[in-house]
């Protein structure tokens, strides 16, 4: 500690901080334009004068380190006219457009000269005009209007490493631009539009569509990916405007992937409003011809309380099972890892309570699914997984197939910071991919990985040259024949104690499937089934697989009940080619329920209701929905019950990391090997999942601008490296 004075008040703050930092810290107001807390300092705006004892003239406050009985002056006459004379300078060839500039109203330049300038300009010459840059589909610029603060340079170098933004020409002819001609290819390049302090680079989605006045923000959680990144939701009357972060230094800083921050379009896209159920013509023994059913209910008729919800809700169940004359159904209930945390709860107590009869089977289908994690239900793993952790590793990291850009942006944001701070050494064991920081790729199978743990490889001199290696997982490698992750991390943390793991997705709620004990599909269980159940499910060649199986396996008459918060293409082209029986009950999106989810560090986190002017039209909860689903076919609707254990969950989140742990078998690396011989591993090389980084669920599917953004990816996409 030190002691400083601040406007002749003495204070003791931390040594080695800046005095901007310092003057934060006791609640003095310093303005500023280049510096910003995540990224480097620049000192060139000079907005941040004051006046320091024994100096000469003004110094720029965020490059100045306090010293011990500094004497500062933050208000004093020569800093007044000083910040003057830097913002007259700042003004000379910006533009007056402030009434149709989309940063109105928030903009740091507005707030400044309102608070330090002054009222008039002896500037008496025609400005300078820059062209605009294009930056792809997303950042709209008007570069007349940069005031050269090097935000969006310094974001580029430190943290996406994307290297777009550059400083161009000298003095009054200086610019930032790029010597790219392409756009700019960062999964965080929406970012430098929060970071930009004028409306040089605005959203090109949210431009000319609301003022900031006019919005109310609601604090929500990003689904795009497994980390479950803090935002605001911006809306105005019942239309989404932008989506920006929400500062959390535990999980995504300052910043969020461009999925999180312009999918939320998906909510008013291709979205299912009313129920489609249709009815069975018996043409021949075992051909049918499927027929809409006129809906005609009118909800505006009952009064609003839950029970009418479940009255709703049985009268379409009630349509679909006795048109279906099913007597014995058996229910084959598929789940992904973009459910909510509280619909897969609910259905599985109902599994284990209302449906233990022959007739009903209940499956959980999760993608890449961790089918060996042994404990019973209701215990969470003890895997260390924390994105804290990559701060505290040592100095080499070893990616285990994964493309961590496209799983999970902001972790891979995390390790590029790792990576810029000191000598970091990086391996992926994979097919190669274009890497925001230097990672050397190593392309082997699976018994050569092993081997690479067994110091059998050059490579290994790693794990013991560095402290806490840090090793990342992706749920890519649970899907290898032969490769069983708790296994693999046992037998990692007994040839390395002291190691860091840590397992990523791109799925929002994938540990909340594994914590329910979610099992993996089969086309055994397919063909027995007369009843299959999607619950936020999305077109995808997998779906085709399954259903083309489903249909064609034998034929016995069946049904496929679609609850969605979105249409499906593939649902509505096999109902019009009279192959099965179908049935399409609308739910909410994350935007008009709260709905919990657990991310990748076993975190709860809820999203935020914004609005509900769709539930008017018939449009209710998935548990809801699940619920009557199976309190029909049971004929008991006592399942109140069945929410406690998940409402104490929701109220007391710390109770979750305190349940009894997994216990997992003690076994040496001998013992393991031997035990576990018999599985076959595969001797094929390590591959990534080509998933597109922009389309990888429901919602990013159904959004226009993610859509957009994935075409012109592609475009500008190339086999070599």
């Amino acid at each position: 500690m030190v002691k400083i004075e601040i406007n002749e008040i003495e204070f003791f703050v931390e040594s080695g901080i800046s005095v901007l930092e310092a003057c934060e810290c006791v609640g003095v107001d310093i303005p500023r334009f280049c510096y910003h807390q995540t990224l480097s300092v620049a000192g060139n705006c000079r907005m941040c004068l004051v006046e320091v004892a024994n100096s000469p003239k003004p110094v720029a406050s965020c490059a100045l380190p306090v010293l011990n009985n500094m004497k500062i002056y933050a208000d004093s006459p020569l800093v007044k006219k000083a910040r003057e004379n830097v913002l007259e300078a700042l003004l000379l060839n910006h533009p007056l457009d402030c009434p149709i500039c989309d940063q109105g109203g928030e903009c740091d330049l507005q707030d400044q000269s309102r608070m330090f300038g002054l009222d008039s300009s002896r500037y008496l010459f025609k400005k300078r005009s820059l062209e605009d840059k294009f930056c792809g589909y997303i950042i709209k610029t008007i570069m007349t209007r940069c005031i050269h603060c090097t935000r969006c340079v310094r974001f580029n170098s430190e943290i996406s490493g994307a290297d777009f933004f550059g400083t161009l020409n000298r003095g009054t002819a200086t610019e930032i631009g790029s010597y790219k001609l392409s756009s700019y290819k960062s999964e965080l390049s929406g970012n430098v539009i929060d970071l930009c302090p004028v409306g040089a680079l605005t959203s090109s989605p949210y431009s000319f569509k609301a003022r900031p006045w006019e919005l109310r923000s609601v604090e929500s959680i990003d689904l795009s990916d497994g980390v479950g990144s803090n935002v605001y939701v911006s809306f105005k009357e019942s239309e989404i405007a932008r989506v920006f972060p929400k500062i959390n230094h535990e999980l995504n800083e300052s910043f969020i992937s461009d999925k999180a921050r312009f999918y939320f379009d998906a909510n008013k896209n291709n979205r299912l409003l009313n129920p489609k159920i249709y009815f069975s013509l018996q043409i021949s023994d075992n051909q049918y011809s499927y027929e809409p059913w006129s809906y005609n209910e009118n909800l505006d008729y009952y009064d609003r309380r839950v029970e009418t919800l479940y009255y709703y809700t049985d009268l379409i169940l009630s349509k679909i099972f006795i048109e279906l004359d099913i007597e014995t159904p058996k229910i084959l209930f598929l789940t992904n890892s973009a459910t909510d945390f509280d619909s897969l709860f609910l259905s599985k107590n109902l599994n284990n309570t209302l449906l233990k009869t022959n007739n009903s089977c209940i499956q959980f289908k999760s993608k890449h699914v961790d089918s060996t994690f042994l404990r019973s239900n209701y215990f969470i793993n003890s895997l260390s997984n924390n994105v804290l952790d990559i701060e505290y590793s040592g100095r080499v990291c070893f990616l285990m197939s994964s493309n961590i850009r496209v799983e999970s942006s902001i972790v891979n944001m995390k390790l590029r910071i790792k990576y810029a701070q000191n000598n970091y050494n990086a391996f992926g064991f994979f097919s190669n991919f274009i890497s925001s920081f230097e990672l050397e790729f190593i392309n082997l199978d699976l018994n050569k990985v092993l081997s690479f743990f067994e110091a059998k490889s050059k490579t290994s001199q790693y794990i013991i040259k560095f402290k806490n290696p840090l090793f990342v997982f992706s749920n890519h490698l649970l899907s290898r024949r032969g490769l069983y992750y708790n296994f693999f991390n046992k037998f990692i943390k007994e040839i390395i104690p002291n190691s860091l793991i840590l397992k990523i997705d791109n799925a929002p709620n994938s540990n909340g499937g594994l914590f329910l004990g979610n099992s993996s599909l089969s086309l055994k269980m397919l063909s027995k089934a007369n009843v299959l159940v999607f619950v936020d499910f999305d077109d995808s060649y997998s779906l085709r697989k399954h259903l083309n199986h489903f249909i064609h396996n034998n034929k016995v008459k069946k049904k496929i009940i679609w609850i969605n918060s979105h249409n499906s293409y593939l649902i509505n082209d096999f109902s019009k080619l009279n192959l099965v029986n179908v049935s399409l009950i609308p739910t909410n999106t994350e935007y008009e329920e709260e709905k919990a989810y657990i991310n990748l560090e076993e975190r709860i986190q809820k999203t935020s209701r914004i609005f509900s002017t769709l539930t008017k039209k018939g449009i209710f909860s998935t548990k809801v929905i699940i619920a009557n689903l199976f309190s029909f076919v049971e004929k008991n609707k006592n399942y109140n019950r069945y929410f406690n254990f998940y409402k104490e969950i929701l109220s007391n989140p710390e109770l979750f990391k305190k349940l009894k742990q997994a216990k997992f078998l003690n076994l040496s690396i001998s013992k393991i090997l031997l035990k576990y011989s018999y599985f076959i591993l595969s001797s094929y090389p390590l591959k990534l999942d080509n998933e597109d980084f922009y389309l990888n669920n429901k919602m990013l599917k159904n959004s226009k601008v993610m859509q957009i953004c994935s075409q012109s990816t592609r475009k500008e996409s190339t086999n070599f490296y």
